[in-house]
């Protein structure tokens, strides 16, 4: 359903992004990083290459997502992006959103 993804989001202790690995360029790490969810992507991010560098997130392979998620729980829930960083993380959103208006 449209709008349902902040509730899992804040519901989750960790995030695979599609899309990363293989040549597909990702999906964007903003939300589930802005809700506290630890984040971790394929290789492929050139779609969104700006948001993780703005981003905590790990580089996974499809041979060690699995370790990659197990292994995230053994870290504390990151606190959600937005409490830690707002400025940055609204400025990032608003150019995800409207990257014309947002500069």
């Amino acid at each position: 359903a449209m709008g349902a993804l902040p509730v899992f989001y804040t519901l989750a202790h960790t995030t695979f992004l599609g899309g990363s690995l293989v040549g597909k360029g990702g999906h964007t790490p903003y939300e589930p990083a802005a809700y506290g969810s630890h984040v971790l992507t394929g290789p492929s991010i050139s779609n969104h290459e700006a948001a993780y560098a703005a981003v905590d997130h790990r580089v996974v392979s499809a041979e060690t997502l699995a370790d990659q998620v197990l292994a995230s729980f053994d870290a504390p829930r990151p606190l959600p992006r937005a409490a830690t960083r707002p400025a940055k993380t609204l400025a990032a959103l608003r150019q995800m959103i409207d990257p014309v208006t947002a500069e």
